[in-house]
């Protein structure tokens, strides 16, 4: 299946969008750990939701940006069902979850239990968009973190399947074009310094270009499997 919308190319600029989709990954793997081992008393319960779903929905928007329309219909789809609900619900819910945090303020972890000496939210029973013209859309999942968890899983999983072909590509790179393209890159860079530019030129040849084809690809893998 081809997953690029029209027009989009794989091109040198991979390495960057794996590393974008990566710190989105990165940073909603450390909410989710936190709210994971969360026990009474439980400190900073909001701020840890909240960094949670922003930068969920923003790896989610993040690929669509990549992969186009059928990123997020795919994703959906594969949320479809889940908890009884529709997939429109779904992925509704979560977007204004992440709106209402963003845009209204709103404390989402503010109603809570204590489940096996772990605390947790309970998830808001409905959420509109700021209008109130769209919803409301219903929770999947009666916790914050059941539905952070099917959520992760799903998207997660979406995503990698949707990356596959860059790292194809990018595990295909010989060490020649990966030099050539730096210095192409370093070429057409107008922030850096002159004497930054000369420097980078004359160390190209430390660089461990296979072993950074390699660290990016697998970084993106392990965060979100």
């Amino acid at each position: 299946m081809n997953f690029y919308s029209k027009g989009q190319k794989m091109g040198h600029h991979i390495d960057e969008n794996i590393c974008q989709l990566a710190w989105y990954a990165e940073c909603m793997n450390r909410a989710l750990a936190e709210i994971r081992g969360f026990s009474p008393p439980a400190r900073d319960v909001r701020f840890h939701h909240s960094l949670f779903i922003i930068n969920f929905m923003s790896l989610i928007d993040l690929a669509v940006e990549f992969y186009g329309p059928l990123f997020k219909q795919q994703f959906i789809k594969k949320l479809d069902g889940t908890g009884g609900q529709t997939g429109e619900n779904n992925e509704g819910y979560l977007r204004e979850l992440r709106n209402a945090t963003i845009h209204r303020g709103m404390d989402i972890a503010s109603s809570g239990t204590v489940i096996s000496n772990h605390v947790r939210a309970i998830a808001p029973e409905e959420i509109f968009d700021r209008h109130r013209k769209k919803g409301p859309f219903k929770p999947f999942a009666s916790t914050l973190l059941e539905i952070f968890e099917i959520s992760r899983l799903i998207g997660g999983s979406l995503v990698l399947e949707f990356a596959e072909p860059w790292f194809r590509e990018m595990e295909s790179r010989e060490f020649n074009e990966m030099r050539d393209q730096y210095l192409r890159d370093l070429e057409e860079n107008t922030f850096l310094p002159e004497w930054a530019i000369n420097a980078a030129r004359e160390n190209i040849d430390q660089i461990p270009f296979m072993e950074i084809r390699a660290h990016n690809s697998h970084t993106l893998r392990i965060l979100l499997s």
